[in-house]
């Protein structure tokens, strides 16, 4: 499976917008399996709205640089949570609902 674009945006542009993100998080900061994030239970086409990248921010300064870079690109965001609280954000039901 390839990485989906963010709608409206070229390989070139997403590119550079990585880069941008990467020097931010580093290496580390960028997941490398985007399964882990796809939907368990997609509402029609299951690439529509697919994780182009996940990115791990380690401080609130990080997220505020991801988001000046997202919305200068025009990339939506989507955050999750795997902090206690497993009903908001989460991407994967918990463990104990399977």
């Amino acid at each position: 499976m390839s990485t989906p674009l963010p709608p409206g945006l070229s390989e070139a542009d997403f590119a550079r917008a990585m880069d941008r993100f990467r020097a931010v998080v580093g290496d580390k900061g960028v997941a490398a399996a985007l399964e882990e994030y796809l939907d368990p239970y997609p509402l029609g086409d299951p690439d529509r709205g697919a994780a182009s990248a996940a990115l791990l921010p380690a401080s609130t300064e990080q997220v505020r640089e991801i988001v000046r870079i997202a919305a200068e690109f025009g990339i939506p965001l989507w955050t999750v949570s795997h902090g206690k609280n497993l009903w908001y954000g989460g991407v994967r039901r918990p463990s104990f609902c399977r």
